[in-house]
């Protein structure tokens, strides 16, 4: 038995947000006896209008719609009808004619509520805030789903804004929306907005609250099973009670044996240790380096260059392996400071210039290669016809050119390990789908013996 008016509506507000209505009815009929008792008519009218509240979450309409009535009445005649408490107790007799069917009546009390008169940044926010939600219900009822998820769509985003994710009234809304989601086919934005609602309860309430309950059977509707999921209990939901009891009959598990360290210390086994060869070693991968292109004055080396054509296996676009490295054996057919015309790499006469391999119109590639000691930095301008990948082959000392690297597009460099002496060819080629040759172009230099 509340001591008070005031105790008995604290307590009851807390068990309607826990979904214990039928408690809430019991605490707020004994805290609506002590209304004689009480001056605060505030405090009277509010813990009518909650009863009328809990009676409709119990199902019983027809009561609560008697009760809320002449709570409007009075909340109009005693405090005005641009007080809170008429806000509330009207948005309650709105959502109880909905209740009963009367949709147009339904309508036209949210209206009230929706008119202006209450400022929604005010202490009347919340209930303007939820008569738009209920309202855009009243669409779906009509069945009109699109206009119903639009409005109830902004209606629950004001809500989220207001109050959080964690709000009980956020979290059912956004269930009703999610639903409207589902049933238009949209089954993405319902996992979404459900999976908001689940976040919600596991912050704010218990896992055995009928909302998180609820939550969690529309999230498996919209969404497949993943593998252990635990099975929805359904209306026997485990109780904070049986929670507690599993967990006293639970097996306990003895501990295990204190750690000791041991007497004398663990021999370690050797554990031999591979190294990896010095960059530029036989067998290694020379490093791909993407940095920008030296500034205009630097001097280079420029080396006689020769344009060659680069045949592709068909089939292989892209691959390293599908490169004919035949193809580059052009490269060490010339001398220093040579510079051959245009060949092909079947060895047949060249195309017109300015025309690529088999008529593709493609332009070779503007190459030039700079020796920096123990490496050759070679760097070209974007291909001509857009961006490419592109095949980087490296020929020393007239031998048949080996395919080195195959490079991303928009990379305009690339660094090749060498060692000391000897005559250097690089040839690079931009390679495009569906083409079997590719124009290319070939640069040579000539290192000493002391260099690098």
């Amino acid at each position: 038995m509340p001591r008070s008016l005031a105790e008995g509506l604290a307590t009851a507000a807390v068990l309607q947000e826990q979904w214990r209505f039928a408690a809430a009815r019991d605490e707020l009929t004994a805290a609506l006896a002590l209304v004689a008792e009480s001056t605060d008519r505030l405090a009277a009218i509010t813990g009518r209008r909650m009863f009328a509240e809990v009676l409709r979450e119990l199902g019983e309409i027809d009561e609560a719609y008697e009760i809320v009535g002449p709570v409007v009445a009075e909340c109009e005649r005693r405090l005005g009808d641009g007080h809170p408490a008429t806000a509330r107790a009207t948005t309650v007799l709105a959502t109880l004619l909905h209740a009963r069917g009367e949709l147009d009546a339904a309508v036209e009390v949210y209206g009230r509520v929706l008119d202006g008169r209450f400022a929604e940044t005010g202490p009347a926010g919340r209930a303007v805030r939820l008569a738009r939600a209920h309202l855009a219900l009243v669409y779906r009822d009509r069945g009109d789903i699109g206009a119903a998820r639009l409005a109830l769509d902004t209606a629950y985003k004001v809500l989220r804004r207001a109050y959080g994710i964690t709000d009980v009234d956020a979290i059912r809304f956004g269930v009703d929306l999610a639903a409207l989601c589902h049933q238009d086919g949209d089954l993405l934005a319902a996992r979404r907005l459900l999976a908001v609602a689940r976040a919600g309860c596991q912050v704010r309430l218990e896992p055995w609250h009928p909302l998180s309950t609820l939550v969690d059977r529309e999230l498996s509707a919209v969404e497949p099973a993943m593998p252990g999921k635990p099975v929805d209990p359904g209306p026997g939901r485990i109780t904070p009670d049986e929670w507690a009891e599993r967990a006293r009959r639970a097996p306990r598990v003895p501990p295990g044996p204190a750690y000791r360290p041991p007497a004398a210390p663990v021999p370690v086994p050797a554990v031999p240790v591979q190294r990896l060869p010095p960059p530029g070693a036989p067998g290694t991968a020379p490093a791909v380096r993407e940095r920008p292109r030296p500034p205009a004055g630097v001097a280079t080396v420029r080396p006689p260059r020769r344009r060659v054509r680069v045949a592709l296996a068909v089939g292989g676009f892209l691959s390293v392996a599908a490169i004919v490295v035949v193809a580059l054996v052009a490269t060490g057919s010339g001398r220093d400071g040579d510079r051959p015309g245009p060949t092909t790499a079947t060895g047949g006469p060249a195309p017109p210039p300015g025309a690529g391999p088999a008529g593709t119109g493609r332009e070779p590639l503007r190459v030039r290669l700079r020796d920096a000691g123990a490496s050759l930095v070679v760097d070209w301008q974007p291909p001509a016809g857009g961006p490419a990948p592109v095949v980087v082959a490296l020929a020393t000392d007239d031998r048949p050119a080996t395919v080195v690297a195959t490079v991303p597009a928009g990379t305009t460099e690339y660094t090749l390990p060498v060692g000391a002496g000897g005559r250097y060819c690089v040839i690079v080629a931009a390679v495009y789908p569906g083409e079997t040759e590719s124009a290319a172009t070939s640069v040579c230099t000539r290192r000493a013996a002391s260099a690098g």
